[in-house]
C-alpha cells in the first residue's frame, strides 16, 4: 500500500497539484471575505466566518469537484488505472487511495486557511469554528465522492463536469421546495440555513420557514447529517459499479483491448 502511497504522491507532485489545489482553496476563501465585505463593512465576526463558510461549501463543489474529475477520468483515458491493477491493486483500491489523498490535502488547506482567517479577525468563538470546519469537511467529503461517481459513470471530464454542473443547478433549486436536503452544498442547503440562523441572521427560505427546527439544539445535526448521509450513498453506488472479474485473489477492472 505504500508503494501506491508514494505513487499517488509523485503524481500529484508531477501535476503541479500541490500548487493548483491551495491556490484554488485560498482564492475561494478570499472570495468569501471580499465579496462579504464589499456590501457591509460592518459585520459581526460570526457573519464574516460565515461568509468564508458559504463560500467553501458553494464553489468547492464547482471549482474544486472539476479537479477531482479531471484527476479521476485522466487515469481511465490513459490507462494508469490498468498498469496499476496489473501490479496487483484494484481499481476500487486505486480510486480511495487518490480520494484520501486528495481530501486530507484540501481538508488541511481549507482548515488552515479559515483558522488564520479566524485569527486574523480575533474570532473567539470556538464551538462555532469548530461547527462550520465540520461542516465544511462533510461538504467537501460530499464533492469528492459526487466527483469520482461522475468521473465513473461518463469516464470523459467534459461529460463529467457538464453534468456536476447541471446536477448542482437542478437541486440548487429543488433545494428551495425540500427543504434544503437535496444539495448540501448550496446556499439554500439546511447546512447553510442553519449556520446563517446562529450567525444571528434570520431565515429566508421557503419550505424551512413552514416548519419549526430547533437550529441550536441540533445543529451538528442539520449541518453535517445530509453531507455525510449522501456521501454513504454515493461510495455503496460507486461500490456496485466497481465490482469487476476476480483475479488472482483481487478485483480488477474489466478492460476492452
Amino acid at each position: 500500500m505504500s508503494r501506491l502511497f508514494k505513487f499517488e504522491i509523485k503524481r500529484m507532485k508531477y501535476k503541479k497539484i500541490h500548487i493548483i489545489l491551495p491556490l484554488i482553496i485560498i482564492s475561494i476563501g478570499l472570495v468569501g471575505i471580499i465579496t462579504g465585505n464589499a456590501f457591509n463593512e460592518n459585520l459581526t465576526s460570526k457573519v464574516k466566518m460565515l461568509n468564508i463558510f458559504q463560500a467553501y461549501t458553494q464553489f468547492s463543489f464547482i471549482f474544486l469537484g472539476f479537479v477531482y474529475i479531471y484527476l479521476f477520468t485522466e487515469d481511465s483515458i490513459k490507462g494508469t488505472d490498468k498498469y496499476i491493477s496489473q501490479l496487483g491493486y484494484s481499481l476500487a483500491v486505486q480510486i480511495l487511495f487518490k480520494s484520501l489523498i486528495l481530501y486530507a490535502y484540501t481538508l488541511i488547506i481549507t482548515t488552515a486557511f479559515i483558522i488564520g482567517y479566524a485569527i486574523s479577525i480575533h474570532f473567539t468563538d470556538l464551538d462555532y469554528l469548530i461547527l462550520i470546519v465540520c461542516s465544511i469537511a462533510a461538504a467537501l467529503l460530499f464533492t469528492i465522492t459526487f466527483a469520482c461517481l461522475m468521473s465513473i459513470i461518463f469516464k470523459k471530464a467534459l461529460d463529467a463536469t457538464t453534468f456536476q454542473l447541471v446536477f448542482f443547478i437542478i437541486f440548487d433549486v429543488l433545494n428551495i421546495f425540500t427543504f434544503g436536503l437535496t444539495n448540501p452544498c448550496d446556499a439554500n442547503s439546511l447546512a447553510t440555513v442553519t449556520v446563517r440562523y446562529i450567525s444571528g441572521i434570520p431565515i429566508a427560505h421557503k419550505s424551512l420557514e413552514s416548519i419549526k427546527l430547533d437550529f441550536e439544539t441540533f445543529k451538528w445535526v442539520y449541518t453535517i447529517t445530509p453531507s455525510i448521509v449522501y456521501s454513504i450513498i454515493i461510495i455503496i453506488i460507486i461500490l456496485v459499479f466497481l465490482c469487476g472479474k476476480r483475479v488472482g485473489g483481487i478485483y480488477v477492472r474489466k478492460y476492452k483491448d
